[in-house]
């Protein structure tokens, strides 16, 4: 019984069995892991340098 909700029925299945079968994922490229943590990074830098404010802080409360 959840709580606000009231009795609710639950369902599991069992994974492992695909989990198992999957290959590992490829390692990602050097070039690509430097891409993508550049992109991250500076698409937060404005915000951490102060040039610019984030949405939350522009809304009136």
């Amino acid at each position: 019984e959840l709580e606000g909700i009231g009795p609710v029925r639950g369902y599991f299945v069992d994974v492992s069995p695909v989990a198992a079968s999957l290959p590992p994922p490829a390692d990602p490229p050097l070039f690509g892991r430097i891409g993508r943590t550049l992109g991250v990074a500076s698409s937060g830098l404005p915000y951490m340098l102060g040039l610019r404010r984030s949405r939350r802080s522009l809304a009136p409360l």
